[in-house]
């Protein structure tokens, strides 16, 4: 009898636990907002972007690209091959312009607030631009990343895409977002660097558009292969291409609302400017990687004290005494940080004329991007060097006709200074044309290369074995080392 009541009370408990039972509205945030705020999501994505800051966001970049030695902690310079993280760029920066996108391009949205954000297929453009930079950044740095399942919600374990496969995408995808916007239109809120200029923001998109067609100028060479008519189409189009100083792309922050430049987090006692960056920009011949022999006075803005030496490049015993270091023009908090100049847009152009891509005048355009550099510079930090550009970029052109590597050796050799620090588009530039003739840090940790990649992040080889696999796969050789080469650099 016992057992017979024992199992009763067992069923009635069993029985209950499996009553529908409505719990209302328990598991709601009923402090969450009803309608996501695209302004507020476009603002934060950009601000994080652009203030993602330390070794794999910032430093790495710029000390593979020369421009910057430690004397401190001096791992990164000397190609430790540490996992990088690729995260930040991942989560509130990408994740965020990717619900904009999904959002704003639902037509059942159209008539309701998100409107108050803007045009919805400017809010779309603008977001699959920004998305476009971003992404363009993780795979030069890494090769094959998350791409087509990466921002999908319904996909935990996203596989790895190819480069190629990457790049042919962004290209589509900046096509359709320049002419999907409308300047007619009211412009996006919440977006930092061109205040809903949607002129402008179409501008960027052929200019950004000429940017990636160029870095794949090793894969396809040729005037009429793929990357020469994908450059030569966008120079062509109605929209046009930043080449004046209001057209340009910067980031302009505001310490007061915690928006700041992201080299102030770094310690100034930590990195210095390399000797081979100041010997460049004085002309002098000891450590200098380029061609140049002219003072620039490019230097008067870029370096602290003109008159110093920077840190020879690549020694574990370096010092600082003395050294040179960074302006706090562009050190501080406050200073802008540039996304897209007329100065590069110019010698993008020049070099694609240089290499036979269009018609264009690839000395004038030399010229010019020279110029603008100086011009750019003045505007942006408020130093005016412009009355030396001309004398400087004549005697830039007078070197293209002497040095081995001609018109293209000194179109790199002026990217490396105009692009400065932007160290991943450096480090770009540099992987794809060889200018400026680096040479490898002296007591290296690898296997003597510069490094051409930063190594992936340690939890994907556990968490996403098999795309970890397959994006390994395609590095040449094919090993997680920074000394691998990525598709476009092969």
């Amino acid at each position: 009898m016992k057992k017979i009541v024992l199992f009763i009370v067992a069923s009635f408990f069993i029985l209950s636990s499996c009553t529908k039972v409505d719990f209302g509205d328990t598991n709601e945030n009923v402090n969450g907002a009803a309608d996501p705020n695209l302004g507020a999501l476009m603002s934060g994505a950009s601000m994080r972007f652009s203030t993602l800051t330390g070794r794999e966001y910032l430093t790495k970049p710029v000390l593979y690209s020369q421009y910057m030695a430690q004397v401190t902690y001096t791992d990164e310079m000397l190609y430790n091959e540490a996992p990088s993280s690729w995260y930040g760029y991942y989560v509130q920066t990408l994740s965020n312009l990717q619900t904009i996108i999904n959002v704003a391009s639902d037509e059942a949205n159209w008539d309701g607030p998100i409107e108050n954000s803007g045009f919805h297929y400017n809010q779309v453009g603008v977001a699959m631009l920004m998305k476009a930079v971003i992404v363009k950044q993780v795979t030069d740095a890494f090769g094959d990343i998350p791409y087509s399942e990466a921002l999908r919600s319904d996909i935990t374990v996203p596989a790895y895409d190819s480069q190629e496969s990457i790049y042919n995408s962004l290209i589509a995808d900046v096509k359709d977002a320049r002419d999907m916007m409308d300047a007619g239109e009211l412009g996006p809120t919440g977006d930092p660097i061109y205040r809903g200029d949607v002129s402008k923001w179409k501008k960027f998109a052929n200019s950004f558009l000429m940017s990636l067609s160029m870095q794949l100028s090793k894969k396809y060479p040729d005037a009429g292969g793929m990357a020469a008519t994908e450059f030569a189409a966008a120079l062509a189009d109605a929209n046009g291409v930043i080449e004046s100083l209001d057209d340009e792309a910067w980031f302009y922050f505001d310490p007061a609302h915690s928006f700041s430049n992201p080299w102030s987090a770094m310690r100034p006692s930590d990195y210095f400017l390399s000797k081979e960056l100041t010997d460049a920009l004085k002309g002098n011949a000891d450590l200098n990687p380029t061609s140049n022999t002219t003072y620039d006075a490019r230097i008067n803005i870029l370096v602290d004290d003109p008159a110093l030496d920077g840190v020879p490049y690549g020694y574990e015993g370096g010092s600082g005494a003395g050294a040179a270091s960074m302006s706090s023009l562009v050190w501080g908090e406050e200073p802008p940080l540039p996304l897209m100049t007329a100065a590069y847009t110019y010698l993008n152009r020049a070099e694609a004329a240089a290499r036979g891509w269009t018609t264009e005048d690839e000395v004038a355009l030399l010229e010019n991007g020279i110029t603008k550099s100086y011009e750019t510079l003045s505007s942006a930090y408020g130093v005016d060097i412009t009355a030396d550009a001309a004398a400087y970029a004549a005697a830039r052109v007078a070197d293209a006709s002497t040095v081995a590597g001609g018109t293209l050796q000194v179109i790199g050799e002026e990217k490396w200074i105009a692009l400065f620090p932007k160290g991943f588009e450096a480090w770009s530039e540099w992987r794809r044309t060889g200018y400026p003739a680096l040479v490898p840090a002296t007591d290296f940790f690898n296997n003597g290369t510069i490094a051409r990649r930063l190594v992936y992040p340690f939890e994907e080889a556990g968490l996403n074995p098999s795309g970890y696999t397959s994006g390994v796969a395609t590095l040449s050789p094919a090993s997680d080392n920074n000394s691998s080469k990525v598709w476009w650099d092969q």
